[in-house]
């Protein structure tokens, strides 16, 4: 996927994606700055995918968007490319790790402030169109409980969020799970799984999946993936924990790895695809039990 577009790097702090059919929804945080700016880009698939389907050069995109920005003349399939992608305005994103498509309403949400107990957050509706939100609930955690920066849906329309936790509240750098729903009053109710698993995936938690097709809650971190059945949340067992860990040290615990996990999506089908940075990318499973 292209890092660069308009200025050198401004692509490159991707954060969250979803797969809605034949569409990618990227969100990406502007670098560098204290205010929590980004915007969306929308991705045509199909579009994309039949113009690499001889190739199946997907770095197209990427020359095309690079060679764009330095002025260098486009060939006929890079023009193409570049009329597979819309651009949206920039508006506060947050730290932007928490798009997600309710599959029940067909709606993009994302946590547009977090924030500790006592402040005021939200979570905002993303126009498909505009690829602005035009819709913010605004909510307060419990008592002692931080809003979470990531988001997903199930397939009944519950939303799940994670915490790596740091406070006296259970196992410290252990999972805090919560569920909640958007209700039609336009307002949200959320409340804490009473179980969480004692210990988080990686050391930098970056997001959380549902894959409707199996029916698991995905915690992503970097090189780290855990899951878990959704039927069993707060009555977990150890053999109920999957876990994916990927080579980020060599034997002599150097850091090979500098990529970050920062999205995991799934298709209608099941299929995952996971997003990453430094170069960003996204990448297909291989396996469907994954």
């Amino acid at each position: 996927m292209p890092s660069t577009y308009k200025k050198s790097g401004d692509f490159g702090n991707a954060q969250s994606m979803i797969i809605d059919g034949d569409t990618a929804y990227v969100m990406n945080e502007i670098p560098h700055t204290t205010t929590g700016q980004g915007f969306v880009v929308k991705y045509n698939l199909t579009k994309l995918r039949d113009l690499v389907k001889d190739s199946k050069d997907y770095s197209v995109l990427r020359r095309a968007a690079y060679n764009k920005l330095n002025g260098k003349a486009l060939t006929d399939d890079e023009k193409e490319a570049i009329t597979c992608m819309t651009v949206g305005p920039t508006f506060t994103t947050g730290h932007g790790q928490s798009m997600a498509l309710n599959p029940k309403t067909n709606q993009i949400w994302f946590v547009g402030k977090s924030g500790l107990s006592n402040e005021t957050s939200n979570i905002q509706e993303l126009n498909k169109t505009a690829l602005r939100p035009d819709k913010q609930i605004n909510f307060k955690m419990g008592q002692n409980q931080n809003t979470p920066k990531n988001l997903t849906f199930d397939k009944n329309g519950n939303f799940y969020e994670f915490v790596q936790n740091t406070a006296a509240w259970g196992p410290k750098n252990g999972v805090k799970i919560y569920k909640g729903s958007i209700r039609s009053d336009n307002s949200v109710q959320i409340n804490l799984v009473m179980q969480g698993m004692e210990h988080a995936p990686g050391t930098h938690s970056q997001s959380i999946a549902y894959n409707a097709v199996n029916d698991r809650l995905y915690f992503v971190a970097d090189g780290s993936i855990l899951s878990v059945p959704v039927s069993k949340l707060g009555k977990l067992s150890v053999g109920d924990v999957r876990s994916e860990n990927f080579q980020s040290y060599d034997a002599n615990n150097k850091k090979i790895n500098t990529r970050e996990f920062e999205g995991l999506t799934f298709d209608a089908s099941g299929a995952g695809y996971l997003l990453s940075i430094r170069g960003v990318e996204i990448m297909k499973a291989t396996s469907s039990n994954f």
